[in-house]
């Protein structure tokens, strides 16, 4: 389940737009891990996710998506919260076909390529330097 909340720009439909990704916490259904069994132990991941999309040209668009992730894991009754910005996403595209319509429904034949920004702390430790496993 994804909860968004947009707005239009002008022009060629320039947007801001944020999603929120909830996850419901997965209890723990007795799979052998470190955990003793604890039926309190959980995971818990969400994301909210400013997303824009600006148009350089008729044709030429630039999108971008930045995620802000926030876990939480409760495992033997000890509860970690990690919060932080993620993998920024950009890339371009370029319609090749601006309008198809079938059956009353509109297409559109957009072709592109991007790159997702290493931005996040996907190796943050705590101070003996293990690394938290909350962050995969």
């Amino acid at each position: 389940m994804a909860i968004s909340f947009c707005g239009t720009g002008t022009g060629y439909s320039q947007w801001v737009c944020s999603r929120f990704f909830p996850s419901n916490p997965n209890s723990d259904t007795g799979y052998k891990h470190s955990h003793r069994g604890d039926p309190t132990d959980y995971e818990a991941y969400r994301v909210l996710e400013l997303r824009g999309k600006y148009f350089l040209a008729k044709r030429l668009e630039l999108n971008a998506f930045v995620p802000y992730a926030m876990n939480t894991n409760q495992s033997n009754a000890q509860q970690l919260n990690m919060a932080g910005v993620g993998d920024v996403t950009v890339f371009a595209g370029y319609h090749l076909i601006r309008a198809i319509e079938t059956l009353g429904v509109q297409s559109r034949l957009i072709v592109g390529g991007g790159v997702k920004l290493p931005t996040g702390d996907y190796h943050r430790t705590n101070a003996a330097g293990q690394r938290y496993g909350i962050l995969n």
